[in-house]
């Protein structure tokens, strides 16, 4: 097309044009052959044509090593199939894969390990619904997250009727860990086009910083 005659492709063009290569031309077995081994970091968020490239590649000498957690897919919108994981076994079945679950938390307090296990292995809600139960097998069960980081505070929820009320409070709690006053940790979450919480930190004086957000 006029992209490929300008010798200017995207990301898609470059996935369409890649597994092209792959599977229809005699390059693609040179390139199996070439990588002995395969790694790839956050499998969840692959697509299908992501997940068929590094089947490819991996296809001559069966070395892959990936690192996933479906309970991190948030980029369904951009095409990644959480699923992914679990496919891997029946499109490269000799010899067999061998999974080995990552379950200690280095980073967070127990109470935090036991509100994320709660989370996870809740139903679905959306807005105001009431909670629907997922489909038998929709979703993998909660993971058994565990750590030697002892307790640790409880965790709090907090709701706000606005985002300046939220951004208020949450710069107020930000001032209170880099003054010492407060031994807890936060974690908070904004959109790219929300400035509230950034607002409410300079207003307070908590500036950019992340000390004292030990809460993960």
């Amino acid at each position: 097309d006029a992209r490929g005659r300008r010798a200017r492709l995207d990301f898609e063009s470059l996935l369409v044009l890649g597994r092209r290569l792959l599977a229809e031309t005699e390059q693609g077995a040179g390139y199996a052959e070439r990588f002995m081994h395969v790694l790839v970091d956050e499998f969840q968020d692959t697509s299908g044509a992501q997940c068929e490239l590094v089947c490819r590649l991996a296809a001559r000498h069966r070395n892959l090593f990936v690192v996933g957690d479906q309970d991190q897919g948030i980029y369904g919108w951009r095409h990644a199939e959480r699923a992914n994981l679990s496919r891997l076994q029946a499109v490269l079945p000799a010899p067999p894969l061998r999974a080995l679950p990552l379950q200690q938390n280095f980073r967070s307090s127990g109470h935090v390990c036991a509100v994320a296990r709660a989370a996870l292995g809740a139903p679905l809600a959306l807005d105001d619904e009431a909670p629907r139960p997922s489909a038998a097998g929709a979703n993998p069960p909660a993971p058994a997250l565990w750590t030697r980081n002892g307790a640790g505070p409880k965790a709090q929820l907090h709701v706000y009727a606005t985002g300046a009320e939220e951004a208020a409070s949450v710069a107020a709690q930000i001032a209170a860990l880099l003054r010492g006053d407060d031994d807890s940790g936060l974690a908070a979450a904004w959109g790219v086009e929300d400035r509230g919480g950034e607002e409410g930190e300079l207003e307070e004086g908590a500036g950019r910083g992340e000390r004292g957000a030990s809460g993960e």
